[in-house]
């Protein structure tokens, strides 16, 4: 999931209920607020598509929530990357530009749901020189103090803050003796967080990074005191729908949950904690593979990339699919279902899609321990990813070329 929804059963804490009402005037907040936590807030893409936000911290070392990049297990498969806008009203007034990197954890810890990403040395001096150190606040705020939200939300690629108040501490679990209690202090803040904010920065009214966004408190939905229920399908932690033996989702019931407004932070003495150990535990690199492999992996990710061209210029007919799943995969399906197996299919293009996009990385590491950089492959995972058909062939013919000078 982008975004940690947070068990109401798993928290033990107090909130003060005249923070979560008070407004800040804008004479009060530090001026340029917004402006710092940009220049510390990233984008987190696990793997080709925006999972949540990040907070650069110095060094090309990335803070964000364990949660968003868990799924990572390759070098450099976590894509980290700022975008910066400018609008008007006026030809030309629109400008983009996009300042991205590649980055593989280095620590963590699951309990403080905390990550440390390190920025591959090929983007970090790019980076740097984008990026600003922050100033580091490591005592808990009390309540009633102002906090800024920042980061990438609901998968977009536009920065957005919002201000809020301190509403509590408290910890996280049902175990609050130690040491379990130490690594599960938060606090709670009014401001609604989404999809996407979970990893950015959160900073007091100085400007001074406080912590990191975790999640929000989910409300329940009830009609006359009687819980509101949904059926889903069942997923697995990454995400995915897990089918049972014959090919077909498996049901669950869960209540209905609505955004409180009320958000978790993890505080920044465990962040703090996670890059010391990233520090004295540097990533060793990897090791050069013959230059005939090197070949051979070259030719098989650009033939496969473009059977995927193919597969994906010629979308599925709904009957041809139906007719297919019911005799391979997934038994029969009734008449009326055809979009469900159409969407099937597509899923199934998409997981092969980002198995390349992988593949494609893996051949980017690779190439990089035998000190050959080749931007057209970094980016061709790192930027857009296989987004469409075109930058796909485009990079399968560039891999070819590329193929070709290793022999």
């Amino acid at each position: 999931m982008l975004h940690r929804v947070l068990s109401r059963a798993a928290f033990i804490f107090f909130l003060s209920i005249s923070a979560i009402g008070q407004r800040t005037s804008g004479s009060e907040r530090a001026p340029g607020l917004s402006e710092l936590a940009h220049a510390i807030s990233l984008q987190v893409v696990v793997p080709n598509y925006v999972k949540g936000s990040g907070v650069w911290l110095s060094e090309g070392y990335v803070a964000t929530c364990w949660h968003v990049v868990k799924d990572a297990n390759q070098p450099g498969q976590i894509v980290v990357k700022a975008e910066d806008f400018h609008f008007g009203f006026k030809k030309g007034d629109i400008v983009h530009v996009s300042y991205p990197g590649l980055a593989t954890v280095v620590a963590h810890d699951e309990v403080e749901d905390v990550a440390i990403l390190k920025i591959d040395s090929d983007f970090e001096t790019q980076l740097t020189a984008h990026f600003a150190a922050p100033e580091i606040r490591d005592t808990l705020p009390e309540s009633g103090h102002h906090v800024l939200l920042a980061g990438y939300p609901l998968q977009g690629i536009y920065f957005l803050s919002q201000f809020g108040n301190v509403a509590g501490q408290g910890i996280e679990g049902e175990d609050y003796r130690p040491p379990l209690a130490q690594k599960s202090v938060r606090l709670f803040v009014s401001v609604i967080s989404n999809p996407g904010n979970s990893g950015g920065p959160v900073l007091n009214e100085s400007g001074q990074l406080i912590g990191i966004l975790r999640g929000n408190l989910p409300s329940p939905m009830s009609d006359d005191n009687r819980p509101l229920l949904y059926y889903r399908p069942k997923r697995d932690n990454s995400g995915s729908i897990i089918l049972d033996q014959d090919g077909h989702d498996q049901p669950e019931i869960r209540e209905m949950d609505q955004n409180s407004g009320i958000s978790v932070i993890v505080p920044v003495h465990y962040v703090l904690q996670m890059l010391e150990e990233a520090r004295s535990h540097p990533r060793q690199p990897a090791a050069c593979k013959p230059k005939a492999d090197l070949y051979g992996e070259a030719i098989a990710v650009a033939r496969d990339l473009e059977q995927l061209v193919t597969s994906r210029s010629h979308p599925p007919d709904p009957r041809r699919v139906t007719e297919q799943m019911s005799q391979v995969e997934i038994g029969q399906i009734a008449e009326d279902n055809f979009e469900r197996s159409v969407a099937y299919e597509n899923e199934t293009i998409d997981s092969y899609q980002q198995q390349f996009a992988l593949r494609v990385l893996t051949l980017r590491n690779d190439l990089a321990a035998c000190g050959i950089h080749d931007h057209r492959v970094d980016m061709g995972y790192g930027d857009r990813g296989l987004v469409n058909s075109v930058i796909m062939r485009e990079l399968a013919q560039h891999i070819l070329a590329l193929a070709e000078k290793l022999r």
